[in-house]
C-alpha cells in the first residue's frame, strides 16, 4: 500500500472562478510531478511511490459572524497546511497577501515547501 502524501496548494484566489482554481491546482500538480519525478517515481516500475491527497483552502468560508474574514481564512489555511507533507506555491504567490503569509509560516515553522516556477 502506498503512503498517502498530502499536498497543500497555495495560490491566489481573489476574483477567481472554481474552474480557474481547479485548473491551476492540476497544472501545479503536473509541474510538481515532472520537476520531482526522480524522487516520486519508482525507477524499476515507473509508478508513483505515493498516493497524493490534495488540500487547499478554496472550499473554506469564514463564519458569517467572523470579525475579520480574511484573518479567519488565513488561520484555516495555516491549520490545513500544517497537517500536510508539502506546500506547493503557485508562481504568482507573491501577489497575494494570503499566500505571502502561508509562505512566511512555512519558513518560520520549517514546513516543507516548493516554489513552482512559471512555464
Amino acid at each position: 500500500m502506498k503512503k498517502v502524501f498530502k499536498l497543500f496548494f497555495s495560490l491566489p484566489f481573489k476574483g477567481q472562478t472554481d474552474e480557474y482554481v481547479e485548473r491551476e491546482i492540476k497544472r501545479m500538480y503536473v509541474k510538481f510531478l515532472y520537476t520531482h519525478r526522480e524522487e516520486l517515481y519508482d525507477s524499476d516500475t515507473e509508478e508513483l511511490k505515493y498516493e497524493f491527497k490534495f488540500v487547499s483552502n478554496w472550499d473554506y468560508s469564514a463564519p458569517a459572524d467572523s470579525k475579520n474574514t480574511k484573518a479567519n481564512q488565513i488561520g484555516e489555511a495555516i491549520k490545513r497546511m500544517s497537517d500536510c507533507d508539502l506546500v506547493l506555491f503557485h508562481p504568482n504567490w507573491k501577489f497575494a497577501k494570503g499566500c505571502e503569509v502561508e509562505h512566511l509560516m512555512c519558513e518560520i515553522y520549517k514546513i516543507p515547501y516548493v516554489n513552482l516556477e512559471r512555464d
